[in-house]
């Protein structure tokens, strides 16, 4: 076990009701965030569909790049809030028979 778990264990047993109000708040705060990186990918997507040309593979200006290239960069940034608030389940390692 890592010492972030050990840690996680003993304050989750020292104050339990602690602990589950603060799980409760950043499942909470994930929430609204993968909603709002949802917006942003409906947004870009309606972007990229109207300024990126798929036959020659280019952008119709520089502007509209830098924008794509910033607004996705922003939710790069949502994202790893995300996975800070609420880490990825992980599948338990069966052995095979």
């Amino acid at each position: 076990m890592s010492a972030v778990e050990d840690f996680k264990l003993e304050f989750a047993k020292s104050n339990p009701k602690l602990y589950r109000e603060l799980v409760a708040a950043a499942k909470r705060k994930a929430r609204y965030l993968k909603l709002q990186r949802r917006v942003k990918d409906r947004i870009l997507r309606d972007f990229m569909r109207r300024h990126f040309d798929k036959k020659t593979r280019k952008w119709d200006n520089k502007k509209n790049n830098l924008y794509f290239r910033r607004q996705m960069a922003e939710r790069h940034h949502l994202h790893q809030r995300i996975a800070r608030l609420v880490p990825e389940k992980k599948d338990p390692d069966f052995d095979s028979p």
